[in-house]
């Protein structure tokens, strides 16, 4: 980064996270003392990354990262920018093919491939520059968040991390194919519930809700407090 630091944290959980109060209270004094990110003229960025373990299935793994290159207009403008270092590029995701055995003539076989094949690791991109960067040995990397020094924005990103996992994982294949569980509102009207029964997501709650434009669809609150 031009003129600045690269801040790397250890594997937390959301909940540690939240009670990192001697992280944000540093984040809070440097911005205090001049230091930016949102507002650098640098190209920052805030990469969120979550372990491949933690999902439960193959189809729970394969409707997160679907999501996540379903819903590009929404989250560019939740994410606050459009990078070529953070591409909404599903073809390039799943741009390798795959071999899957030899013909007669002993010549070898290949298929393209899937988001399945992807998810088990059977290949991945030569591109690191995407929305989600699935080359890690041991985690996804969500790259598309514009960098930010604002506490309550940046657990905003760590909770839609956390409740987009978590969403993901109650879904089943009628889900998504009949009900369109994938869409960006029924994730939202996930949000709002989960708002209700708990406060695990408020930060994430707020930012959606804040600067509200056009019913539904306009939850976006991408400016005020972000430096």
């Amino acid at each position: 980064v031009d003129g600045g630091f690269e801040l790397v944290t250890q594997p937390h959980t959301l909940e540690a996270y939240q009670a990192r109060h001697d992280l944000w209270h540093a984040l809070n004094e440097m911005r205090g003392r001049g230091w930016r990110s949102w507002k650098s003229s640098s190209s920052c960025g805030l990469h969120i990354h979550i372990n491949n373990a933690s999902f439960a299935t193959v189809g729970h793994a394969a409707f997160f990262t679907k999501f996540i290159y379903q819903n590009r207009e929404p989250l560019i403008r939740f994410a606050g920018r459009e990078s070529s270092y953070a591409q909404f590029n599903y073809e390039s995701f799943v741009g390798h093919s795959v071999h899957i055995g030899y013909d007669s003539d002993d010549n070898p076989i290949y298929k393209p491939a899937t988001i399945v094949d992807i998810v088990k690791k059977r290949t991945h991109t030569d591109d690191r520059y995407l929305a989600l960067n699935p080359r890690n040995r041991d985690t996804y990397e969500l790259r598309f968040f514009r960098g930010n020094m604002n506490p309550k924005a940046i657990l905003a990103c760590l909770e839609f991390t956390y409740a987009l996992h978590e969403y993901t994982g109650t879904l089943t294949t009628t889900d998504v194919l009949a009900r369109k569980a994938l869409g960006w509102l029924p994730f939202l009207a996930f949000i709002r519930k989960s708002n209700v029964e708990s406060t695990k997501y408020r930060n994430l709650y707020d930012r959606l809700t804040v600067a509200r434009r056009n019913g539904d669809a306009g939850f976006l609150h991408t400016r005020g407090g972000e430096e």
